[in-house]
């Protein structure tokens, strides 16, 4: 299994033993059950057997076989045929299920995506939303179903309740049909698989497969700067840079993915190499040379980006022209 999102899609309740957790995920088990999984408070009464999935073992505390009392030692005696199945030595860290934290799932997709954190419960089974995207506070919502049914349910109930455009997060794409994508698009929302847009690091962290602008440019705002206004600060900007160069957190740098990709002042610290205070420091700088709230300017990230985009293109055919005309030269 190339990413653990698929797991989260085959265990009902979302709550199962570590040894599912980890027949499911694989090699990515350590790395998720440090990212979102947690201990449960209740211990079950068998274990599966590890050599025949319609078996199960009985767990008892150590103390009923052996007469010695051991709070983390259980037993596992077979209940089909116990003559011939040894029993199983067990802890209790083995019979405690893990459990989805739902919240600090979503905290670590809101820091990864660059969301505003806004966790709240829903009355939709196995969905909450966990943000909002841009100025424009677009709803970020997480749905995680077993069945396709149940997901296109939660589609349903959604667009019913919020009247609005929003985005739809979802483990992967599996339960995404004609008809999802049908009532999704007439309501002007969209569904991100998590396994398309962040990877799992080795340290239990996510990092997105492209900025939060790419991603969510369907839902950057439709306000628009005037072009003037737009141009003009664009170029003050870049032109900091050459008037003040700095080794670390230019502001031209910090404008361009607080501003144009939308991370936060703590992921463009981290990007930087600097300290958040740094980046503190060149919003300011921003906001004085401008006259506009940095955290406005984020609403234009897709302006910015197309100022940008169309400058590069119109220079390098004058660079194509130079090039070819020192050629000719040349020859």
């Amino acid at each position: 299994m190339k990413t653990p999102w698929p797991a989260l899609e085959t265990i009902p309740g979302l709550i199962a033993l570590p040894i599912s957790w980890r027949n499911k995920i694989g090699e990515h088990f350590e790395n998720f059950s440090a990212l979102c999984l947690r201990p449960s408070q209740w211990l079950p009464r068998s274990y599966p057997c590890p050599r025949d999935p319609g078996c199960a073992f009985r767990i008892l505390p150590v103390a009923h076989a052996s007469q010695i009392t051991c709070q983390d030692s259980f037993i596992g005696i077979c209940e089909r045929c116990p003559p011939e199945c040894p029993n199983l030595t067990l802890t209790r860290a083995d019979i405690t299920p893990l459990e989805l934290n739902w919240e600090k799932l979503a905290r670590a997709l809101c820091q990864a995506l660059g969301l505003d954190t806004k966790i709240s419960k829903l009355q939709i089974p196995h969905t909450i939303q966990i943000g909002s995207w841009s100025a424009d506070a677009v709803p970020v919502l997480l749905t995680i179903q077993t069945e396709r049914r149940h997901f296109r349910h939660a589609v349903c109930e959604l667009i019913a309740r919020l009247h609005q455009r929003f985005i739809l997060l979802a483990p992967t794409s599996q339960h995404f049909d004609a008809l999802c994508q049908e009532l999704l698009s007439g309501a002007n929302a969209a569904l991100f698989p998590l396994e398309s847009i962040v990877t799992l690091t080795p340290n239990g962290n996510l990092l997105p497969t492209k900025t939060p602008g790419e991603l969510f440019a369907k839902f950057a705002p439709e306000e628009k700067l005037p072009e003037d206004a737009a141009l003009r600060a664009f170029a003050i900007l870049k032109s900091m840079d050459t008037d003040t160069p700095v080794r670390k957190a230019s502001v031209f740098s910090v404008f361009r993915l607080y501003c144009m990709e939308n991370l936060s002042a703590e992921q463009v610290a981290k990007r930087l190499r600097c300290s958040k205070g740094s980046v503190i420091n060149r919003l300011a700088l921003i906001r004085q040379k401008t006259g506009v709230d940095p955290e406005k300017l984020r609403a234009y990230s897709a302006q910015f980006t197309g100022i940008e985009q169309s400058l590069s293109d119109s220079r390098a055919p004058r660079i194509s022209r130079q090039t070819a005309t020192e050629d000719s030269d040349s020859e």
